[in-house]
């Protein structure tokens, strides 16, 4: 995260950093730019992602039911639509799990224990078998 400070540090030389260690718990960097604001780079904030498991059953043939697109930073899947037909496999999960709904926005994150390789994980995803998801939800 990066927030600009207050304009009366703007008479900091351009480009310099030093350390702002007001905050035992967090050390922070402030710089000023060749425009005279002075920047403070802090760590991120605490996770804002709900990480969840999915099981839906393939084995019967039915489509999974989702339209995905590649999140190559995230290695992950971006859940563009779902399908709400009865014979797609994640519109039966979100019907049987009212409180768990597989959602537009969410990423598939992995599937039968794979992760981190998109090629695997889509793999898994277009077998026919009983299949484990994994999800993340951004807040």
């Amino acid at each position: 995260m990066i927030s600009v400070l207050d304009p009366s540090m703007s008479s900091m030389n351009p480009d310099r950093e030093f350390s702002d260690n007001s905050d035992e718990h967090s050390s922070r960097t402030l710089r000023s730019t060749s425009a005279g604001v002075a920047i403070r780079d802090e760590p991120p904030g605490p996770s804002d992602e709900h990480r969840f498991m999915v099981t839906v059953d393939r084995t019967s043939g039915k489509r999974l039911g989702v339209a995905v697109r590649q999140e190559p930073s995230l290695s992950a899947f971006e859940i563009l639509s779902i399908d709400m037909d009865e014979d797609c496999a994640v519109a039966q999960w979100n019907d049987e799990h009212p409180n768990q709904k597989v959602q537009k926005g969410d990423f598939i994150i992995g599937a039968n224990g794979k992760s981190d390789d998109l090629r695997a994980i889509m793999k898994e995803c277009m077998r026919i078998s009983v299949l484990r998801l994994q999800i993340m939800r951004r807040a």
